[in-house]
C-alpha cells in the first residue's frame, strides 16, 4: 500500500469588494475617466451639448446608463456642467443640457 501526503495549500484571496474600492480609489485620484464617463463626455463635447435624452440617444445606450455617469462627470471630476434647459417634445419637460468645462 502506497501513502500518498498531501500537504495543505493556502491561497489567499483578496477581498472582492476591496479590489473595487481600490480601483475605484485609483481612478478617483489619478484622475481619469472609466470607459463610460469617456462615451458621454465625447458625447457631450461632439453635440456641443446634450441633455440626458439626446445623450442616451447619439451613444445608443439606455438613459440610466448616462445619467449617473453626467452626475459623475459634473460632482466628482468637475469636467461637465449644466449650460441651460430645453423643452422635450418627447417628454413634455424641460430637461438640462449639459456642456463641458
Amino acid at each position: 500500500m502506497e501513502t500518498i501526503i498531501l500537504r495543505k495549500t493556502v491561497i489567499t484571496r483578496p477581498d472582492p469588494m476591496q479590489t473595487s474600492r481600490d480601483a475605484y480609489k485609483n481612478i478617483k485620484e489619478s484622475g481619469l475617466l472609466t470607459e463610460r464617463e469617456r462615451q458621454v463626455y465625447g458625447a457631450i463635447s461632439t453635440l456641443g451639448g446634450a441633455t440626458n435624452l439626446e445623450i442616451s440617444k447619439h451613444l445608443g445606450l439606455p438613459i440610466n446608463c448616462v445619467t449617473g455617469r453626467t452626475r459623475d462627470l459634473v460632482d466628482k471630476r468637475h469636467r461637465v456642467m449644466c449650460i441651460g434647459e430645453k423643452y422635450c417634445p418627447e417628454t413634455g419637460k424641460m430637461h438640462t443640457v449639459w456642456g463641458v468645462v
